[in-house]
């Protein structure tokens, strides 16, 4: 599929002018969003959110709370006040399938082991799950580990979430289109949105 990112940049512009949109004093998101670099998942477009300016974006392989989220998340929450933290994983994600090629990804798989899933592979394999769920409940525990990471940091650092500051873990089907709240623990139900 070519990309034609000169008519693209044409488009956005109209629809800039159109608007009379100004970003020029400053970005107010209402949402802080760390997710995977994986060029199927579109925050904005996944939840329709077409102003510019109302997500601030974190992404990396699979979405992981490393030190450089740690740092736009803390200055997010100090600076722009984001209503929602939102963790939005993915089915069929790379990074974490990277664990069942051994050797071959090395680099990414030791990335995973340093921000949280190292036995990530082995502890869900170890639970009681139907063999063709086990990558999605892979998918699923990651996402919690990046999950209590964040609120680890935040109580060290700042005594916690900020008052009114939802947090949320999602996780988006790129089979289906849909997306569900993570569930609490292996085998919780999963909620889903859309």
């Amino acid at each position: 599929m070519a990309v034609d990112l000169e008519g693209g940049w044409e488009e956005h512009h109209r629809r800039f002018v159109e608007k009379k949109m100004d970003l020029s004093w400053g970005q107010d998101p209402s949402v802080a969003a760390v997710y995977c670099s994986d060029s199927r998942l579109n925050f904005c477009e996944t939840f329709s959110l077409d102003a510019q300016g109302s997500v601030f974006e974190v992404r990396n392989v699979c979405g992981l709370f490393t030190q450089d989220a740690q740092a736009a998340l803390s200055y997010a929450l100090c600076h722009l006040k984001p209503r929602r933290v939102v963790f939005l994983h993915h089915t069929g994600c790379g990074g974490y399938l990277s664990l069942f090629s051994g050797d071959v990804e090395c680099e990414i798989t030791d990335y995973l082991f340093s921000h949280g899933c190292r036995n990530l592979k082995e502890y869900v394999e170890s639970q009681d799950i139907p063999c063709g769920e086990v990558f999605q409940v892979m998918v699923e525990e990651g996402l919690r580990r990046q999950l209590n990471l964040f609120l680890d940091f935040m109580e060290r650092h700042f005594n916690g979430v900020p008052e009114g500051v939802e947090v949320l873990g999602l996780v988006y089907e790129v089979e289906s289109d849909s997306v569900y709240l993570v569930p609490d623990k292996v085998g919780g139900k999963r909620m889903y949105l859309k």
